[in-house]
C-alpha cells in the first residue's frame, strides 16, 4: 500500500478513535474550517471513499484486531501459571487465606470442583391441581401462581 501523507493519516486516526465517525475525524483535524455542515460531510465523504484511505483503515483495523486477540489470549496453561505464581506470593507473605483461595481457584479452572446445584422446581400437570387450585389460577393474571391460601406456589 502507498504511504499516506501525514494530514490523511491523522484524518484516519481520528476516525479510528471516534468510532468510525467520518464527519467527527474530519472536523478534528480541520478545526479551522469554516465550512458548513453540509460541506464537511461531503469533503469527509469524499476522502473516505479514497481506495487507499479504506486500505489503511482495514490495515489499521486489522493491527488492532491482532493486539487485542493478543492481549486477551488467555489459556489454561498460563491461567494455572499466574495462580500459582499468586499461591506462592501469598504464601510467602504468611497469607494463607490467599494462597488457599489460589488454590481453590486452580482446582475450579481445571475442573477438579463438581458444583452440585439442587433444584427446589417442582412441576405438575393440570390433571395433578384440584378444582381450587385451577379456579385460583384461572381467577389470577394468569402468571401461574397459586393464589396466598395455598402456599403462593410458582407452577410450571
Amino acid at each position: 500500500m502507498s504511504a499516506l501523507d501525514p494530514t490523511s493519516e491523522a484524518i484516519i486516526a481520528a476516525y479510528i478513535e471516534n468510532g468510525g465517525s467520518q464527519i467527527d475525524a474530519w472536523r478534528i483535524t480541520h478545526p479551522d474550517s469554516k465550512a458548513s455542515a453540509k460541506t464537511l460531510a461531503e469533503k469527509a465523504s469524499r476522502f473516505f471513499a479514497q481506495g487507499n484511505v479504506r486500505a489503511r483503515i482495514v490495515e489499521l483495523h486489522a493491527e488492532v484486531a491482532a493486539k487485542a486477540s493478543a492481549n486477551l489470549s488467555l489459556t489454561l496453561e498460563s491461567h494455572m501459571a499466574k495462580l500459582a505464581e499468586l499461591c506462592e506470593e501469598a504464601r510467602a507473605r504468611g497469607q494463607l487465606s490467599a494462597a488457599i483461595t489460589a488454590e481453590v481457584k486452580r482446582g475450579e479452572a481445571a475442573r477438579l470442583y463438581v458444583r452440585q446445584v439442587e433444584s427446589t422446581v417442582t412441576t405438575r400437570t393440570a390433571e395433578q391441581l384440584d378444582d381450587a387450585e385451577l379456579a385460583s389460577i384461572a381467577a389470577g393474571s394468569g402468571s401461574g401462581t397459586v393464589a396466598a391460601s395455598f402456599g403462593s406456589k410458582k407452577l410450571n
